[in-house]
């Protein structure tokens, strides 16, 4: 809770990116190849990737603890109300049975706490990087798997013309021969 404000120490970055320079790939960067077949098989992998869905859930998780974390900012109000309802029996009082009687109960507490070290603030900046982190983890995730897709695809495809020039070639070899 005492611990000074951290600040990250400078990144060096490799040669072929400039300071300030923001590569930018697109999410769906295989439908530039207008191609439905690929669509689908990525769309297939995205909805069936183990993989994905726990990149997805560490998103989850981190909203939610930049949600807890970020509460701790704000006051925290408590409130109670309780009722009973009392007839005390003719063998505690001497008088004989009293009538019934009634009580009520409210609270209500509110309570905030200062952050003077900076404990608060630097749990919900920590909170704030692991879901910037997680976020672009499902990214990373997202592109890494349709470009396994593609490339298995255009394989498969570069496979298939082959088979088709060998067809072709034997064919051709066959009249050739006659």
């Amino acid at each position: 809770g005492c611990a000074p404000s951290y600040t990250l120490p400078p990144t060096h970055l490799p040669d072929a990116v400039t300071p300030g320079e923001k590569v930018v790939v697109a999410r769906d960067w295989w439908k530039s190849f207008d191609d439905p077949v690929l669509d689908r098989l990525v769309e297939d992998a995205f909805a069936s990737s183990a993989t994905l869905e726990a990149a997805v859930a560490r998103v989850d998780a981190a909203q939610a603890r930049l949600g807890a974390t970020g509460s701790q900012q704000l006051p925290a109000v408590d409130a109670a109300l309780g009722g009973s309802r009392t007839q005390l029996s003719g063998s505690t009082n001497p008088q004989g049975p009293a009538d019934p009687f009634a009580t009520y109960q409210a609270n209500l507490r509110a309570s905030w706490e200062i952050d003077l070290w900076g404990r608060i603030r630097n749990e919900v900046a920590a909170s704030q990087s692991d879901l910037l982190a997680a976020s672009h983890g499902r990214v990373a995730v997202q592109l890494a798997l349709s470009a396994q897709v593609a490339q298995a695809y255009f394989q498969l495809r570069a496979f298939d013309a082959q088979l088709d020039t060998t067809r072709r070639t034997v064919v051709s070899r066959e009249q050739s021969y006659a």
